[in-house]
């Protein structure tokens, strides 16, 4: 009885490891886009004004957008998006 309850857990192990879908490197976050645009000597205030808050209200409209967060520096804007956790990556980056 116990060769027989052996047999059955080795070949429900087999079956099990030959059709159960395991990724090797599992995605748990969605998908987030980094958009970095440069404006060279221009100032942390004039990078806001000229380049940051219109991209902002640009980009903004993008379906599946949860959220958006910005950082304009001196000469540099930096827009972080984040998207529904269904968005796929490629699909994400053909809406930007």
């Amino acid at each position: 009885m116990a060769l027989l309850i052996a047999f059955a857990l080795a070949g429900f192990g087999a079956y099990a490891f030959v059709h159960i879908n395991v990724e090797a490197y599992p995605d748990p976050a969605p998908a987030i886009l980094e958009v970095v645009a440069q404006y060279p000597g221009g100032s942390a205030e004039e990078v806001e004004r000229l380049v940051t808050i219109p991209l902002e209200v640009a980009l903004s409209g993008m379906s599946g957008l949860q959220s958006m967060r910005s950082k304009s520096l001196f000469g540099l804007s930096f827009l972080n998006c984040q998207f529904a956790y269904g968005t796929e990556y490629l699909a994400a980056r053909r809406k930007c």
